[in-house]
Formats: C-alpha cells, structure tokens, sequence
C-alpha cells in the first residue's frame, strides 16, 4: 500500500507538462470547431441536415461534454489546494476555506453547463418580473454569474497572488468569459451567423480549459511549497522607536532637596542586585492546525524597587503613585522652601 500513488501524485511537477496538457486542450477546441464547420458535409451522409455532436449550437454536443470535463478537473484541483493549504503554518486566520468555495462554485457551473439551468432561470425571472431588460432577457443570469464568479474569481486570486503564473491564467480566464458573454448578449459580432456561433462556443471552452490549468498550476506552487522546494522570503524586523526620557517635575525637585537636606544620598542598585530582580515569563506561542507547540519563548521583566522618601510619601520616581494628601504636603514644602530662599 506504501507504494500506491497518492492524490497529490496527480498534480503535474513539471511545467512542460503543463504545457503540453495546455496544447492539448487548445489542440481539442480546434478540432471541435473544425468539426463544426465540417459538419454540413458530415451531415450529407445522415437523414438529417445537422449532426448534434459536432453542432455548438446545440446542446449535448461534443464542446459541451469538453467544458464540462474541464470544469469538474478544476472543482478536483481546487480540493487539492484545499486539502494541502490548510496546513500551511502563518495561516491563523483560515483563508483556505476559500478553495472549497471555488470547488463548489466550478462544480456548480458544470452542472449549469451540462443542463442549462441559466435558461430556466433566465425564463422564470422575466416571466416574474415582466422584463427583459436586454435582448431576451440573458441579463438576468449574466448578472448573477458576474457577482458569483466575481467574489470567488476575486478572492481565489488575493490567495494565489505568491504564484504569478496562475493569477496570469486566471486573468486570461476572466477575458475568455468576457469575450463569450459580450457575443452572446450581442455587443460584438452580433448577427454574423457561424462565426458568433464558434467564437462564442470557443471561448466559453477555452474559459473552461484555462480553468482548469490554473488550479492545477497553482496547485503544483502549493505542493512546493509545502515540500520546501521553493525560496523562503526574509522578512525583516521592524524598527522599534526609543522613548523619549521622562521630564523632571517640581515634585520630583522637592523630593530631592528633601532627601539632600536630610542627609540622604541616593543609593545606586548594584549590577548584581539589577539582574536579580530579573524574572522569566514564559509565553506560550499557538502553533496552527495541529501542528506541536513549539517551544516557549522567555522574556525578562524588569522590577525595580521604589526609593522611599523621608516621611514614608512612597515613591520618588513616579507622580501617579502619590496621594491626594501626600501631593498637598509636597506642595506646602515646596512653598516653605521658596519662602526661606526668598526671606534669606
């Protein structure tokens, strides 16, 4: 059993069979468009003028049964993305969900593809509403796949953005649709008979096999990745701004003079007794997605001790820690030695 293929062994390695598979594809879409073309010849030989396989007019032909192959390969690759990128470390916040939102949107659309289920809709909701805004009514479903493809296409994109190869792929994609819905709505080559037909039939195959290429292109960059096989980016350190050093206030004066009159001579804590008061705290850092913790990282907090005062007012360092009380007091010696100073 070790040595059957696994799910990931399905996935190209090599960009040249990418490539070819690429050609292959593109080598398919010629020849069902030739066989379009070819088809009031093949027909002469029927008891009818048409051969349904080869009409891309029709439906249950031959194109149909392409796009369809197509789209069900990238619902396929995008459950591999799915199924290697959620065990990718940094990702806490659980963006890979997001490739079983396009599995489920691509196998979507191949059942729409293979039942024509726009047209039951595009029928209802002028049936419903009475209108058909432009020509007989394609609008309708042309706007829901736009706002459909366009937040899975969108975000499938931001998480693909590290392998520039598919977001290309993915592009072409979008233009491939756009050039078969403008066709097929009438804004470009409207009324021009065979030729709307196959440029509309050829891109929306065309839409279907870059599709397909582009999950699986992405899904060769996931697999690296996660194999170590690609360069690993250094990520450079912040640069922390140093504080700037607290301001003397009057209170903190007073409580100088004080201690120097009294004799008091301030003490500096001793290199040995400073790094006594150094305590660990361990923090402990999550690792995602059942992966063992690693181990925890220890930081030294520094406690100093206060310098009490003469007269038991606390701390010297700090304004916040004074009373209300020891706050007047201060502000009455301060009076009495500015009033000795002045008398003197």
């Amino acid at each position: 059993m070790d040595e059957q293929p696994r799910l990931t062994d399905l996935v190209p390695r090599r960009l040249t069979t990418l490539f070819l598979i690429a050609v292959a594809g593109a080598g398919v879409i010629a020849l069902l468009e030739m066989l379009y073309v070819w088809m009031p010849r093949l027909a002469a030989y029927t008891a009818s003028d048409r051969v349904a396989a080869f009409d891309l007019s029709g439906v249950g032909n031959l194109a149909t049964w392409f796009s369809v192959l197509a789209l069900q390969g990238a619902a396929f690759a995008s459950i591999l993305v799915f199924l290697v990128r959620r065990h990718h470390r940094d990702d806490y916040n659980g963006n890979y969900h997001v490739w079983l939102w396009a599995a489920l949107c691509w196998f979507l659309v191949s059942i729409d593809v293979a039942a024509q289920l726009h047209e039951g809709f595009r029928a209802l909701l002028v049936t419903v509403t009475g209108v058909r805004l432009i020509g007989d009514g394609s609008i309708w479903w042309v706007t829901a796949y736009f706002f459909l493809l366009a937040a899975v296409g969108l975000r499938v994109m931001v998480d693909m953005r590290e392998c520039w190869l598919s977001t290309i792929l993915l592009v072409l994609v979008a233009t491939a649709c756009a050039i078969g819905v403008s066709v097929h709505l009438g804004w470009w080559m409207s009324e021009k008979g065979a030729q709307q037909i196959m440029v509309e039939a050829g891109a929306r195959m065309s839409a279907a096999m870059l599709l397909a290429l582009t999950m699986l292109t992405h899904a060769r960059h996931v697999i690296r990745d996660a194999e170590g096989l690609l360069p690993r980016r250094t990520v450079r350190p912040k640069a922390t701004k140093s504080k700037p050093p607290r301001r003397r206030t009057d209170l903190d004066n007073v409580a100088s003079e004080t201690a120097a009159a009294q004799g008091d001579t301030p003490k500096t804590q001793p290199l040995a007794t400073a790094s006594s008061n150094l305590k660990p705290n361990f923090i402990a850092i999550d690792a995602a997605h059942g992966v063992p913790q690693p181990a925890a990282q220890k930081t030294a907090v520094t406690r100093s001790s206060p310098t009490p005062l003469a007269g038991g007012l606390g701390s010297s360092s700090t304004e916040e820690k004074l009373s209300k009380a020891d706050k007047k007091a201060l502000r009455k010696r301060l009076e009495e030695s500015r009033r000795q100073r002045e008398g003197g």
